[in-house]
Order: structure tokens, then C-alpha cells, then sequence
């Protein structure tokens, strides 16, 4: 669940669940904060070759801008949507499965966890900026208190929550 800063409206993202079968909830839903009524669904998004299909959201990454968010979903997926949507924006992250994802350190990206290799990507088009492979892990967190001089949050602050922690800096 994320409640949007700008917007106040309340995100959750869905996988279907076998024992409904009469029903597939998978997917983004907006609700009301207040009393927990569903304003909308966004169902479809873009698959490994572009194509729509309906998509379960397995991870709220980040809001955007004045209303919407950033997720993940199966397997490779990097979305984006807001209340009022047909279908979500997205793109797929080139390499193996996401197990992982965050907030960016620089405008307009997030962090994804592939196995032990960490990578920057574009959200519009999931093109890797930059990447690091950390030993062991499929996790990490940042720091967004810690800032470089640029401003953004330092990319050393990453850090793997699997079993081997990476070596201190």
C-alpha cells in the first residue's frame, strides 16, 4: 500500500488469488483513504514484447508526481500509472527476473535487484544506466538521508540483505 503524498489517494498493488476463481484481482487499485472504496483498477500493462495483458503488482516502488506510482510486476516489469488509467505504462528490464526494486537515485529512475547485480534503470524504457554486482543477496535498501554532493542519495548506500554482505566501503 502507498498513500500518494500529492494526491492522498491509497495505491495497492494485487496478484490473483486461485481460491476466486471467479474472479481475478490481480493489478494497481486506488481507494478511497477513508473509507476504503475502490475508485479504479489498472489491470493491463505492457508484456516482454509490448503486448498488454493483465498483470498482477507485486511491488509499490515510488510515487509520481502530483498523483500515480512506480511498480514492479512478474517478471521483468517496470510500471507506471494513475487513478483514472486504462492501462499502465511500462518497459522490461533487460537480464533475469526482478527480485528486488527502489526508489532511483537520480530523477526519472529506479534500482532493481537482479540475483546479486543491482541496476539503475530508465522507468520510462527500463534501459540500464549503470549497474553493480554485489556478492550474495537479492536485496537491498538505500539511503535516501545520505546525499552525494549532487544532491541525489549515494549509490554506495546500497545494501545486499541476502545471506553474504558485501564488503563495507
Amino acid at each position: 500500500m502507498l498513500l500518494h503524498p500529492d494526491s492522498r489517494k491509497l495505491y495497492g498493488g494485487s496478484e490473483d488469488r486461485p481460491d476466486t476463481a471467479d474472479a481475478n484481482e490481480s493489478g494497481l487499485h486506488v481507494l478511497d483513504p477513508a473509507d476504503g472504496t475502490l475508485r479504479g483498477s489498472v489491470t493491463q500493462a505492457p508484456g516482454p514484447t509490448g503486448a498488454p495483458g493483465r498483470r498482477a503488482v507485486r511491488q509499490l516502488i515510488a510515487p509520481l508526481p502530483g498523483d500515480g506510482v512506480v511498480f514492479s510486476y512478474p517478471l521483468r516489469g517496470i510500471g507506471t500509472a494513475k487513478d483514472g488509467d486504462a492501462a499502465a505504462a511500462g518497459a522490461w528490464v533487460p537480464g533475469g527476473g526482478v527480485t528486488d526494486a527502489a526508489p532511483g537515485v537520480t530523477p526519472g529512475t529506479v534500482l532493481v535487484a537482479q540475483g546479486s547485480v543491482l541496476s539503475e534503470v530508465d522507468i520510462a524504457t527500463a534501459a540500464v544506466r549503470r549497474t553493480l554486482t554485489l556478492d550474495g543477496g537479492d536485496g537491498f535498501a538505500v539511503d535516501a538521508a545520505r546525499r552525494s554532493r549532487s544532491g541525489s542519495p549515494t549509490p554506495t548506500t546500497a545494501r545486499c540483505t541476502g545471506s553474504t554482505p558485501p564488503p563495507s566501503s
